[in-house]
C-alpha cells in the first residue's frame, strides 16, 4: 500500500495522477490510501480510472468517502469506528447498498465531533493531537486507548467533558459500564 500524505507540504508525498499512472506499472502495489481536501478535483477521475487496478482507501476521515465509494473506492479511514463501530458500519452499509444521499446525511451527523480533529475547539492555545480526541472518545465508551505519546498531551478534564457532551449530542449515550 502506498499512503498519500499530501497535507505534509514540501515533502513531495502527493499522489498525483501522473505518479499513480507510474505506480500502476508496479505489480507489488495493490492499494492506495488516497485523498485529502486538496485532491478532491483529481480523486473522482483517478479512482474511476484505476479502481480495477488498486484497492482505494479514502483518506479523508469520511469527508469524501461517499464520493470516493461512488467512483470505486473500497474503504475509508475513520476515527469514530474505534469507539462507535455501529455508526460506521451503518454508514458503510448505506454506501454498499448505493444509498449515497442517505449515507452522506448519516455521516454529516459527525460534523460536531470532527470539529475536534480540526482545531475548532482549541481554547487553551495548545495543539490537541487527533489521537488524544480518539483516546478520550474511547474512554467515553469504557475502552482504554492508552496514553497520548509525547510531545502531545491528553485532553484535560474540562476538554473531555466538552467532547463527551459533543458525543452525546450526535446521538451516542454513554454506556452504563463506562460511567465512573
Amino acid at each position: 500500500m502506498i499512503y498519500d500524505q499530501s497535507w505534509r507540504v514540501g515533502l513531495g508525498t502527493t499522489l498525483t495522477p501522473p505518479l499513480i499512472e507510474r505506480l500502476s506499472g508496479l505489480d507489488n502495489i495493490v492499494s492506495l490510501k488516497y485523498g485529502s481536501p486538496n485532491l478532491i478535483k483529481d480523486m473522482p477521475v483517478v479512482i474511476d480510472r484505476f479502481a480495477d487496478r488498486f484497492a482505494f482507501i479514502d483518506n479523508s476521515l469520511g469527508f469524501t468517502s461517499v464520493s470516493s465509494h461512488m467512483h470505486g473506492a473500497t474503504g475509508y479511514i475513520s476515527g469514530p469506528v474505534t469507539w462507535w463501530p455501529e455508526f460506521e458500519l451503518s454508514f458503510f452499509d448505506l454506501m454498499e447498498r448505493g444509498r449515497y444521499a442517505e449515507a452522506d446525511r448519516w455521516h454529516a451527523r459527525l460534523a460536531p465531533y470532527m470539529a475536534w480533529h480540526h482545531g475548532e475547539h482549541w481554547k487553551s492555545g495548545r495543539y490537541v493531537f487527533d489521537a488524544a480526541v480518539v483516546k478520550a472518545s474511547l474512554e467515553y465508551v469504557g475502552l482504554h486507548g492508552g496514553p497520548v505519546r509525547p510531545p502531545f498531551r491528553a485532553l484535560d478534564a474540562g476538554e473531555k467533558a466538552e467532547l463527551w457532551e459533543t458525543i452525546e449530542g450526535i446521538g451516542l449515550e454513554r454506556p452504563a459500564h463506562a460511567a465512573a
